[in-house]
């Protein structure tokens, strides 16, 4: 008879090392991304007729990276005081 796992709901720490290498990038790849973002939509903004889809794309755009960019360096945070108490 099969047993039934239970789903896992809160990530483990510390990160496996292939998680904390794409984690890395991201975290600052997204800091890039939203100043991209919120340099194109500061200049969409300040246009004679500034185009809808390009207000809503770049504001959707300014919300997004600062969220993934908070969510990766929170969970980097984590795993290294993870692997700090488990060290000393």
């Amino acid at each position: 008879m099969r047993t039934r796992r239970r789903m896992q709901w809160r990530t483990r720490y510390p990160l496996p090392e292939r998680t904390v290498r794409v984690l890395r990038p991201v975290r600052w790849l997204s800091a890039a991304g939203f100043l991209l973002e919120t340099t194109l939509f500061a200049l969409t903004l300040t246009e004679e007729e500034p185009s809808t889809w390009t207000l809503t794309w770049t504001g959707i755009g300014a919300v997004y990276f600062p969220l993934l960019f908070l969510l990766a360096h929170r969970m980097l945070r984590k795993d290294s005081r993870a692997r700090a108490s488990r060290e000393g």
